[in-house]
């Protein structure tokens, strides 16, 4: 992994990196100790090999129970990351649930990258098309191309295939 590629994480997939300290207190406030959660508002906004040095100190300290990490991943992360799918998405009030979840998932690994240029997002625009033009069938086969992207990291091709079945069931 390249240093600028290091980030604070904590919780499930929680990304204090693009947490203000604000919104760092508000998740994690009712869920922790407040001297957890002030050296968690330490890292806010730290990215690249920083986070890195930082993360390292915090997690010294820390221990996340997986209790307040779920209810920070239901509660806080899921209906913003919903949100923003349904805004970066045209027609997601067409899909089932499941389909629906599938692209959660998605952007929230990914970021909703649907318009970004460049051959990195190739699939992430083939998506926006296809809901646009309500081609639902067509993106299980754009989810499964990501993995292009990571062609030796089994644990994403694992987690790509399991978005696209997730999507083409439903």
């Amino acid at each position: 992994m390249a240093w600028r590629d290091v980030r604070v994480t904590i919780g499930i997939g929680y990304d204090c990196g693009y947490a203000s300290a604000n919104t760092i207190r508000a998740d994690w406030g009712d869920k922790l100790p407040t001297v957890m959660v002030e050296q968690l508002v330490h890292t806010s906004g730290i990215k690249g090999s920083p986070a890195s040095l930082q993360l390292m100190r915090c997690m010294a300290q820390l221990g996340f129970p997986f209790d307040a990490a779920m209810a920070v991943f239901t509660q806080h992360d899921m209906p913003k990351w919903e949100g923003i799918v349904s805004r970066a998405l045209p027609n997601t009030d067409l899909l089932s649930s499941d389909s629906f979840g599938a692209l959660v998932s998605l952007a929230y690994n990914r970021g909703a990258s649907f318009d970004l240029e460049g051959t990195r997002y190739t699939e992430m625009r083939s998506i926006h098309t296809h809901m646009a033009n309500k081609n639902f069938s067509a993106i299980p086969d754009d989810i499964r191309s990501m993995k292009r992207l990571w062609p030796s990291v089994a644990g994403l091709h694992i987690r790509r295939d399991a978005e696209a079945g997730l999507f083409q069931r439903a």
